[in-house]
């Protein structure tokens, strides 16, 4: 599975497009906090977990720039005001060029949860990441969920990112924007649109193309016969195309007749905070 399949309680995921620009991410921004593989200088840092752990008892916002490297650690993003983390990049607008490399092995057997497992755990509010790789190389790809992306704030953006594992890649238990992303996961048959982890669940399936990956039932239910969570889920989708998005097989979920507006998922105040 590609994406976390299990969604949870008020998650609506919907394929938008925006022209935000964020700042080139070849230079660090005057009076971020940076991290340099190998070679960090004065008032520099090894690791991004250093950088992170600078930030107790700061306030305002803050820009942690990270230069090349592959950095084998696990991060978790704590800080009660916005935080941006840059990667360098020669091209901000491609996840093909990115540089920055974050990639441990921890299933969540091991961590104890799954966020406990992520490579990187965006755990507060206001968090914006852009042209990172971030990798979990655990597993095979069967019962064995091992993520790179936890998300559990509201309010977060990543941009020109790629997040790779085996199983499980990316949890989003907030309200979380993806734009040019890249999200891998092992290839085990077909997969569904989603399940409910909540018999409330909210999810749109919006402008995508879908390939034959998708099962024909589009949805499935949570353990059916015993718990299906079907009564009060709303799964929808809107002008999709290619094999996967024909909806003749479907046995939960309805057709849109009108598309969902970028504002009805991430608020009125979204130009603020993803752009």
């Amino acid at each position: 599975m590609f994406i976390h399949s299990q969604i949870r309680n008020n998650l609506l995921a919907v394929a938008l497009f925006s022209f935000f620009t964020w700042a080139q991410n070849s230079v660090p921004p005057s009076g971020a906090l940076i991290v340099r593989q190998g070679k960090a200088g004065k008032g520099e840092y090894a690791t991004i977990s250093a950088a992170v752990a600078a930030l107790k008892g700061l306030t305002g916002p803050k820009t942690i720039f990270v230069y090349p490297g592959t950095y084998s650690e696990q991060v978790k993003l704590v800080y009660d005001s916005p935080l941006i983390l840059q990667g360098y990049t020669t091209d901000p607008t491609s996840a093909t060029s990115n540089q920055v490399n974050v990639q441990v092995a921890v299933s969540a057997a091991q961590a104890g949860s799954n966020s406990k497992s992520a490579t990187i755990w965006a755990y507060s509010d206001d968090i914006r990441i852009s042209n990172f790789n971030v990798i979990n190389s655990f597993g095979t790809g069967t019962d064995t969920q091992a993520l790179a992306l936890a998300s559990t704030g509201k309010r977060q953006a990543f941009k020109y990112c790629t997040f790779s594992s085996f199983q499980d890649t990316v949890e989003v238990e907030g309200l979380s924007y993806f734009y040019g992303c890249r999200v891998e996961g092992a290839v085990a048959g077909s997969t569904y649109l989603g399940r409910p982890w909540s018999e409330y669940a909210s999810v749109v399936v919006q402008s995508c193309s879908l390939s034959d990956i998708i099962n024909p039932a589009g949805w499935s239910a949570w353990s059916p016969p015993s718990d299906p969570r079907t009564s009060h889920v709303s799964f929808q989708e809107y002008k999709n195309s290619g094999p996967g998005a024909n909806s003749k097989a479907r046995q939960i979920g309805t057709q849109r007749s009108s598309k969902v507006e970028i504002a009805e998922v991430l608020g009125s105040d979204y130009g603020v905070w993803a752009n």
